[in-house]
């Protein structure tokens, strides 16, 4: 049998509308005596022929099985770096809680303990990767698993500290969504709560009390508290 038609056979019988992307290395291991060459001259004869779809280097999609459920460029995201720290942040996480507006169309942000690249994925959209040397055990409170776009999502919290953190603009965020003043988050951007909106945080080692009806800042990535003009906190200590 021809590569090409093996190819499709095995693609009819393998994927589905779950499972539609694929590495050139998950599509390698079915040719095993075919040289690279004759190999990724298959790929580009699978591509004319719409077989696949091209959607970056070394990803590819079946679009027999392709799901338009707009997760597409987060699978992709998922594939590139499978081998990394990830988490979407930035305006796209802001976007999702209607926190920040006017964001690029088809174009997705994510934290990456790899490299800062940014990967055009064709008519799909594009992917940006920017780089952190956070820790995944430091930021875990403030991240949450996404069945299906197959990542790790900040809590705004977070998407805000990497806002600053990254220089992005934040002229379009709307605090009053947030319950956040603007004021406090320049020198703490991680939470600035407003008067009363909370009494009681429990953190990693100890609990926080509010006690007074004024601005206070709580960073709970660093375990630290910031007082400002007075502001009084009582900590308790945590059992052991």
């Amino acid at each position: 049998m021809q590569p090409l038609k093996y190819l499709l056979n095995w693609l009819l019988d393998n994927a589905n509308p779950d499972h539609s992307l694929f590495t050139s290395a998950d599509l390698r291991c079915l040719f095993p005596n075919l040289s690279d060459g004759a190999f990724n001259t298959l790929l580009s004869r699978a591509v004319d022929a719409e077989v696949l779809a091209k959607i970056c280097k070394k990803i590819y999609l079946f679009e027999k099985y392709y799901k338009n459920d707009g997760y597409l460029l987060f699978h992709v995201a998922a594939l590139l770096r499978s081998n990394h720290f990830n988490y979407v942040s930035l305006e796209t996480i802001l976007s999702y809680y209607g926190v920040i507006s006017q964001v690029p169309m088809n174009w997705i942000s994510l934290m990456s303990s790899g490299r800062s690249n940014i990967i055009s994925c064709q008519d799909f959209g594009t992917i940006e990767f920017i780089h952190t040397t956070q820790q995944a055990l430091k930021v875990k409170d403030f991240l949450d698993y996404d069945q299906a776009t197959r990542l790790w999502h900040a809590k705004p919290q977070l998407a805000l500290r990497d806002m600053k953190r990254t220089n992005r603009n934040l002229d379009l965020i709307n605090w009053e969504i947030l319950n956040l003043s603007p004021d406090l988050y320049e020198k703490n951007p991680l939470l600035a709560l407003k008067p009363a909106q909370v009494q009681i945080f429990q953190g990693d080692r100890a609990i926080f009390y509010h006690i007074q009806r004024k601005h206070f800042l709580y960073d709970p990535l660093h375990e630290t508290i910031a007082f400002q003009r007075g502001y009084l906190l009582i900590l308790k200590k945590s059992k052991q």
